[in-house]
């Protein structure tokens, strides 16, 4: 891969994603770019994705965010938004009806469509596009892929067979997290290649410091930012950006006067909004993460011990989850029989 301007110290990261891109004219195959947040996951797979189209590769892309991971085949309308009327006049009619109401291109006559029906639609548009040429699945932040994405993704993954078709994804793993593929990654273990995206090198922190920050910081200042981020690309530019908002440089025997880690640096930046702005924020952060609604409308309930574990294969529960349907509420059973009045009460003898 020739060199990406803006990037720096991703020599070796950049050579095997154009080695996986070179690979994928013979056979299906993936790559997962895993790391924490703000390592560089997200610059070394957009090169990748340039480096795909310059190839004339036809890339079909999504950047899933955590507030989509709830709305049912959002993902999938990202990858083929730019391709669907092209695939669906060869896919059989019921995959093409399937599709279509999948991708709220027209309303459902009768029942929702089969799940399987849409992942045999996706898997046929796939292999349909793989016919004229190589094709990439770009998906950015795997993790926060919608569950009925997740699902079709996964099932057209694992029936390709020879055709060119490669998957090129970033998935965020905390430090020293497990090395399990997502949700979507479901190609077979020896075709897919995880690359785990460790911090920048001192040298190459610096350069990408000074890159953005021009020459207002020393080297030693810089070199103390780098121990402080522990090498993480995002959090040394905030902090940066932090001690730009000083009069002076601290001394080399003072602490650096910004907060500690990634979500204290974001915080001082909320910090610095207007009034209205930053308490939408801290309320947002503060309610947490929203609780899903039935389907009548009702907040669901959290679920408790017995309902934690994933539902049997093959329930309605399972049927509904796979296809990202809403939950029905079910009304709540009494823990005990009702008596009629006056039961159970002592009389006079």
């Amino acid at each position: 891969m020739p060199e990406v301007r803006g990037v720096f110290g991703r020599g070796h990261e950049l050579g095997v994603v154009a080695a996986f891109l070179d690979g994928v004219r013979s056979g299906p195959s993936g790559l997962l770019l895993a790391g924490e947040a703000g390592i560089g996951k997200t610059t070394i797979w957009s090169a990748g994705v340039a480096d795909a189209a310059a190839r004339s590769y036809l890339v079909l892309s999504s950047r899933p965010a955590e507030a989509e991971a709830k709305l049912s085949f959002a993902a999938l309308g990202d990858l083929l938004a730019g391709v669907i009327e092209q695939v669906l006049p060869g896919l059989p009619p019921p995959q093409q009806n399937a599709l279509r109401v999948a991708l709220l291109l027209e309303d459902p006559v009768g029942s929702p469509p089969e799940p399987r029906a849409v992942c045999a639609a996706f898997l046929g548009a796939i292999r349909s596009l793989a016919a004229q040429g190589p094709v990439i699945i770009a998906v950015d932040d795997l993790q926060w892929l919608d569950g009925p994405s997740a699902v079709t993704l996964d099932y057209a993954l694992r029936r390709l067979t020879d055709e060119p078709v490669g998957l090129l994804a970033s998935v965020r793993v905390a430090v020293g997290g497990p090395d399990t593929p997502p949700a979507g990654a479901g190609l077979p273990a020896g075709r897919l290649r995880r690359l785990r995206i460790g911090p920048l090198a001192p040298a190459d922190f610096e350069a990408a410091i000074w890159a953005s920050a021009g020459d207002r910081l020393s080297r030693l200042t810089t070199r103390r930012l780098f121990d402080a981020s522990g090498g993480n690309l995002l959090y040394g530019l905030e902090l940066a950006r932090a001690l730009g908002r000083l009069e002076a440089e601290p001394l080399p025997e003072e602490p650096l006067p910004v907060p500690a880690g990634l979500f204290g640096v974001l915080s001082a930046r909320i910090a610095g909004l207007p009034a209205a702005s930053r308490m939408s924020c801290w309320r947002r952060h503060a309610s947490g993460p929203r609780r899903p609604r039935c389907s009548n409308g009702r907040t669901a309930r959290r679920p408790g011990p017995r309902c934690s574990r994933p539902p049997p294969r093959g329930s309605w529960r399972s049927r509904a989850r796979a296809s990202g349907s809403p939950t029905p509420c079910l009304p709540r059973r009494s823990t005990r029989e009702r008596r009629p009045r006056g039961a159970g009460r002592r009389t006079a003898d």
